[in-house]
Order: structure tokens, then C-alpha cells, then sequence
């Protein structure tokens, strides 16, 4: 067991925070499309990294939303618009999207985030209506209620009535002849 002592120090070393740092950004990562070109100051690493962080965004956006949509609610909530690519991109929309030798990969590579948002979005909707489906007392008008209400307090008073009359009938049962007949009975 003495042999066995661990320096901690040397565990959480700078070169070991680092390769935990690069594996988890290798397994976190996603894989880049064959027309990205690999050199970070292309336009199409560019493109495809604001889409990515723009998609997290909004992946955050929708899981926070927290509350059923109506026709109010805005589609930039779950949708990526072009413009916003090429506003963070500081170029115009129209040369990323429609001049460019890999216009029509990026199309179809936004339109599958989009398409992937939207089910997100979806699914997130579903979750809240499920949450907010009425339940109990408040689903209900209220007529039913005071209905409900009057029928429950009828059914009480004639068991507070039934009981009262069977206690009557055992204490009178239970009393001696001579009261019985004083009062009676």
C-alpha cells in the first residue's frame, strides 16, 4: 500500500487537464462535411461554425421558452434565418447562400439544422401542453362545480340526519321503561 501513494498534483496537471479538454472536444464535436474546407478563416469553416453555434442558441432558446406557443410566437424562436448567419458572418446573405461554389451544400446543410430545430421545438411543445393540460377542479365551469357542490352538501346532511335518527333510536332502545313512558314513547 505505500507503494501505491498517488500525487494529486500530478493527476490534475496542466497536461492532463489539457488532453481531458481535447478528448472531450473530439467526442463533443461535430463532424465537419466534406465541403467545409479544414482552414479556419474560409468562408465555409466559418459558415458552418456560426450555423453550430447559432443551432445551440437556439436549442437553448427552445428548452428555456418554457410556456405553450400561440400565433404570437415568433418563428426566429426555433428557426435559423439566413440573415442571421451572415450578419455574425459580417457578409451578405446573398454570397453565402446563392454565389458561392458551396451554396447548395450549405443550403442543404442549413435546412437540415432548421429541420432538426423544428422537431426540437416540436417536442418541447408537447412537453409544455402535456404540463398544462387542466386537470382537477379548475377544468371544470362553474355550474358543474356549484352543481357538485349542493349534491355533496344534500348527501352529507342526510347522513349527519341518518346518523343522528339511528343514535336517537339506540338511546331510546337503551333508556329504562319508566323515562320511556314519562316521555312517552
Amino acid at each position: 500500500m505505500a507503494n501505491d501513494h498517488i500525487d494529486l498534483d500530478e493527476l490534475i496537471g496542466e497536461k492532463f487537464l489539457e488532453t481531458l479538454d481535447d478528448k472531450y472536444i473530439q467526442s463533443h464535436a461535430p463532424e465537419r462535411p466534406s465541403w467545409v474546407i479544414d482552414d479556419e478563416n474560409h468562408t465555409t469553416y466559418k459558415s458552418w461554425q456560426i450555423i453550430l453555434v447559432i443551432k445551440e442558441e437556439k436549442e437553448e432558446n427552445i428548452k428555456n421558452f418554457g410556456r405553450v406557443a400561440n400565433n404570437k410566437t415568433q418563428r426566429s424562436l426555433y428557426k435559423i434565418l439566413k440573415s442571421e448567419v451572415a450578419d455574425k458572418m459580417e457578409i451578405s446573405s446573398q454570397s453565402i447562400f446563392r454565389t458561392s461554389k458551396f451554396s447548395p451544400s450549405i443550403i442543404k446543410f442549413f435546412d437540415e439544422i432548421n429541420l432538426s430545430l423544428l422537431e426540437l421545438y416540436e417536442k418541447e411543445q408537447i412537453k409544455q401542453r402535456n404540463r398544462q393540460k387542466n386537470t382537477g377542479i379548475r377544468s371544470r365551469k362553474k355550474q358543474a362545480i356549484v352543481r357538485s357542490h349542493q349534491d355533496i352538501e344534500n348527501e352529507l346532511n342526510q347522513l349527519k340526519a341518518r346518523t343522528t335518527k339511528e343514535v336517537l333510536d339506540l338511546a331510546i332502545d337503551k333508556m329504562p321503561l319508566d323515562y320511556r313512558l314519562k316521555l312517552g314513547l
